[in-house]
């Protein structure tokens, strides 16, 4: 038995839809981009309700990491995920987001971000001294040296 077993997740996306008829907001289409990503796995479909949440506040954070990690988990697609993680770390960010985009950047594997994955993890430090990571420093001196 899996996980999508134990709820009806196809009765809460009927419903989500209802309460979106009713009263559009940035929070219902995040909260059913959600419900439609992790529980119903249609990658396609919430990439849509994460869209449409963030024409109606383009500043939440959470549809927009959403849509970078659709971009770069899902879609392979590294350079729109960039722009998506680029909108969001500029957004109030806290020592675990600069940890996040960090580890986007160094994933990347693309050389021109690591400088800037060696910023953001100074940031992380500064922020959250306990965030400290040996394994990101020694990447990060072997990639500068």
């Amino acid at each position: 038995m899996g996980y999508k077993d134990f709820g009806d997740f196809d009765t809460a996306a009927s419903l989500f839809e209802i309460s979106i008829e009713l009263e559009p907001t940035a929070t219902a289409y995040q909260n059913y981009g959600l419900l439609v990503r992790y529980k119903l796995e249609e990658i396609g479909r919430a990439k849509l309700l994460f869209e449409k949440g963030l024409a109606l506040d383009p500043e939440n954070k959470v549809v927009i990491i959403q849509l970078a990690r659709i971009y770069e988990s899902d879609l392979n697609d590294f350079r729109q995920a960039k722009v998506y993680y680029d909108r969001w770390i500029a957004i109030n960010p806290d020592g675990k987001d600069h940890y996040e985009y960090t580890l986007f950047l160094l994933q990347s594997m693309n050389p021109e971000y690591w400088p800037l994955a060696g910023l953001h993890y100074q940031l992380t430090c500064q922020k959250d001294i306990s965030m400290k990571d040996a394994k990101i420093e020694e990447i990060l001196a072997g990639r500068f040296s």
